[in-house]
C-alpha cells in the first residue's frame, strides 16, 4: 500500500520551494534530504496530475499537491556464515572487529552481505532498538574502516550504550 499525503499550500508557505513546503507538511520524521529524493524519484504530482521532479519548484497559495510514495520493498535478512572475530563478550553486549570491506549493514538500495548478516547468522538475540535493518548496532563503522564495532545484545544495553556514546563517554577513536 501506497503512502499518500495530499497538502494544500497556504499563503504563509507561498512562494516556498516544494521540499521546504513537504518538510514542513510531514514534520520532523523526515528529512528534507528524503523529501528531495522522492521528488526526483516522480513522487509528487501538482493538481493538474503532472509529476514535479525538482525540488526547487515554487509552490503558491491554493496549490494542491500529492505525494504518493511506494511501499518499501522487504529487507529479507539472511543469516549469512562469516568470521567474526569477537574481542569482547559479555551478557548484554560484544564487541566484534569488523574488518574493511563490509558495512555495517546494508542501506537503501545496497542488498550486499553486511556485518548485520553474519551477526544474526551468529546471535540469535540482538537489540530490535536499531531497526529491523540494524539488529544490535549501537554505532557504525564505514564500509572501509576496519576497527572495533559494539554490538548490543538487547534493548536496555542498547540504550544504555547509545547514551554512552551521546554522553562521550564511549570514544570511538
Amino acid at each position: 500500500m501506497n503512502l499518500e499525503l495530499k497538502a494544500d499550500v497556504s499563503e504563509e508557505f507561498s512562494g516556498n520551494r516544494l521540499d521546504r513546503f513537504l518538510k514542513y507538511s510531514l514534520g520532523d520524521e523526515i528529512s528534507r534530504a528524503t523529501i528531495q529524493k522522492w521528488i526526483e524519484a516522480g513522487y509528487v504530482q501538482g493538481q493538474d496530475g503532472k509529476i514535479l521532479d525538482k525540488s526547487s519548484w515554487k509552490v503558491k497559495t491554493g496549490e494542491k499537491y500529492l505525494l504518493s510514495i511506494p511501499p518499501k520493498p522487504p529487507l529479507n535478512l539472511e543469516p549469512i556464515p562469516m568470521e567474526l572475530p569477537v574481542i569482547l563478550e559479555r551478557e548484554n553486549f560484544l564487541i566484534i572487529h569488523k574488518p574493511s570491506g563490509i558495512a555495517s549493514h546494508s542501506g537503501p538500495g545496497d542488498r550486499s552481505p553486511s556485518l548485520v548478516n553474519g551477526l544474526i547468522y551468529h546471535f540469535k538475540e540482538l537489540s530490535k532498538m536499531g531497526g529491523e535493518a540494524r539488529p544490535g548496532i549501537v554505532h557504525r563503522l564505514d564500509k572501509p574502516t576496519e576497527g572495533l564495532i559494539l554490538i548490543a545484545k538487547n534493548d536496555r544495553a542498547h540504550g544504555k550504550l547509545s547514551e554512552l556514546f551521546r554522553k562521550r563517554e564511549i570514544e570511538k577513536k
